[in-house]
């Protein structure tokens, strides 16, 4: 089972990434964090596989975050952006 942490500060993407995660067999979302320091925090504590995070959070930016994460048994960092597109016809 992979365990996936979610950071992002905003409670709803937190909210629809966890749906979207849990749908899939075999994925566990472990924990979810809404800063860097937290995300840093949880991810001592935790031990995730997987962290999915925001780009740009409110303390430490996803880059910082990355240097900042101990040597632990990650599998993976995902870093997303999100893009509002609105289209008016």
């Amino acid at each position: 089972m992979a365990r996936i942490l979610i950071a992002d500060d905003h409670d709803g993407t937190r909210g629809i990434l966890r749906v979207l995660l849990q749908q899939h067999s075999g994925w566990e979302v472990c924990g979810e964090a809404s800063t860097g320091e937290e995300t840093l925090k949880k991810c001592i504590e935790l031990k995730p596989d997987v962290i999915v995070k925001d780009w740009v959070m409110p303390g430490m930016d996803s880059i910082q975050l990355t240097r900042e994460i101990p040597p632990i048994r990650l599998a993976l960092q995902l870093s997303y952006f999100l893009f509002m597109i609105c289209l008016s016809w």
